[in-house]
């Protein structure tokens, strides 16, 4: 078994089978300012196999003058003079392919390549002190669906989450994406109580959730039920406030959904002028975010 860490990385079966040694190998990443999902794709990569083995792999922008690389890019690889193969050119697909000396995760855009690594953390072989992956390896998919996402809600009701740490949350929403999720949905107002097994307040919760999808390149999203006569001024103007006080604090925000009914009986005519105020007010902090209706029963 030694004699697999001193010399090469890759070594042949009698089956034309092979077997590539990472436990020395680089990562490396493209220079510049990358997009938060390329740039956490390799501390995902680094972290997840260090848990696992004890093994921290080196980063850097440059390729190794010897050894593996191990290569995430999620656009044009020409900066270390090498050609990538070609990604999906479906969105958020990616090319994963071993070589002699190098093994590519090559994402049609910054999402593909953090997909990419969930990927190839699937296909490695680890133990304490020993990681390998099997060769040939060449795997080329993108997403069949646009949208994928999960309901973190952080409220009361959770009976599970509501009792997680920030830490908890970002572990969760990062295994959620290494299989594939691009969006998560928190519940920001709805079941106001403050519980004693919440480890933060509701809204220093929802500024976190924010700045993990930020840092992921996650889309997040929120849910938020007109659960209240909108005929009702004040109750709405509070709500508004409520808002207003939200759309400052999260850095990122994709879209606000709001249920037609289950809860909420406002009937349309009412509703959607609502609606309109909800973008009104959400335009100067988040210009391209959106608001979506469901059909659920007014």
């Amino acid at each position: 078994m030694r004699l697999r860490y001193c010399a090469a990385f890759l070594f042949a079966s009698a089956l034309g089978a092979a077997t590539l040694d990472l436990h020395r190998a680089t990562v490396v990443v493209r220079p510049g300012d990358l997009p938060p999902a390329e740039k956490t794709a390799a501390t995902v990569l680094v972290e997840e196999l260090e848990r696992r083995t004890g093994i921290r792999l080196p980063v850097t922008s440059t390729w190794p003058a010897d050894g593996l690389a191990i290569a995430i890019t999620g656009g044009p690889a020409t900066a270390w003079g090498r050609t990538a193969p070609a990604p999906p050119s479906h969105p958020e697909g990616f090319r994963l392919r071993a070589e002699d000396r190098a093994i590519w995760i090559a994402g049609s855009d910054a999402r593909g390549s953090l997909y990419g690594v969930g990927h190839l953390l699937r296909q490695v072989r680890w133990a304490k002190g020993a990681l390998e992956l099997d060769a040939p390896l060449d795997v080329s998919t993108s997403p069949v669906y646009p949208i994928r996402g999960h309901q973190l809600g952080y409220r009361s009701t959770a009976n599970s989450w509501d009792a997680w740490t920030v830490a908890q949350f970002e572990q969760y929403i990062r295994e959620l994406a290494l299989f594939g999720v691009n969006s998560i949905e928190n519940i920001p107002f709805q079941d106001d109580l403050q519980n004693p097994l919440m480890k933060v307040p509701r809204r220093e919760m929802n500024r976190a959730m924010s700045e993990i999808c930020a840092r992921y390149g996650l889309d997040y999203w929120v849910w938020t039920p007109a659960d209240f006569d909108l005929k009702d001024a004040a109750r709405r103007a509070q709500r508004l406030a409520g808002f207003d006080a939200f759309f400052k604090d999260v850095p990122s925000l994709a879209a606000i959904f709001v249920p037609g009914g289950d809860p909420g009986s406002n009937p349309p005519e009412i509703l959607w002028p609502y609606l309109g105020e909800i973008a009104q007010h959400m335009r100067p902090f988040h210009q391209r975010a959106k608001v979506w209706l469901s059909l659920q029963g007014f």
